[in-house]
């Protein structure tokens, strides 16, 4: 929504295909033509072969070279600014409500971009998962069950000032995204089949 009217100062991504390519079409209708897109690594898929739905002993995706990433934004790669944090470990556990290294990474990933460009907005590309994994940061006692593809959560936080913190997340707009309070959900439903 803040880019319709020329309010985004940066975009971020994730590293991978999909992200790159939403970046491209979103940025594509951005009234800052020279606007670039910074990869991060800490905005990536959960880097495991479940989540990824490889097959038994595919092994390790491939992760695409600056070269390729180039292709998928032409001329809107910011290749002076690599990834600040390195691609997790392979075999991460889960991200989402449930937690894990993924969800926690996502959380710290996104805090992280924001406390670093305090007085700037931004515009963060990523996966479902991350976004589930921030909504349950944000709203404690929830249960996302969906995250549609090409979702998207618009927050606002002030910004640290005078050594005092960063104020906490607020959730102004969402798309593709439902949740409800976990004490909404049948006890048999959290507890799976006997």
């Amino acid at each position: 929504a803040a880019w319709r009217g020329g309010g985004v100062h940066r975009v971020v991504s994730s590293p991978f295909l999909c992200c790159l390519q939403t970046a491209a079409a979103c940025i594509e209708g951005m009234p800052s033509p020279g606007i670039r897109v910074q990869i991060d690594n800490g905005l990536c898929q959960v880097y495991n072969a479940s989540v990824l739905n490889l097959k038994t002993g595919q092994g390790r995706p491939d992760i695409l070279s600056p070269q390729q990433m180039e292709a998928a934004l032409p001329g809107r790669l910011n290749l002076m600014c690599p990834s600040p944090v390195p691609m997790p470990g392979w075999g991460e556990t889960g991200g989402g409500k449930d937690g894990g290294e993924a969800a926690r990474r996502f959380v710290s990933a996104i805090n992280r971009i924001c406390d670093s460009n305090p007085n700037e907005d931004l515009a963060l590309f990523t996966h479902g998962d991350a976004i589930t994994a921030t909504i349950s940061a944000i709203k404690q006692g929830i249960c996302v069950y969906r995250s549609d593809f090409g979702c998207c959560l618009h927050l606002r936080r002030s910004a640290a000032q005078g050594g005092q913190p960063a104020g906490p997340w607020y959730i102004i707009d969402h798309k593709g995204i439902e949740w409800m309070a976990d004490s909404a959900i049948p006890r048999e439903k959290l507890q799976g089949p006997r």
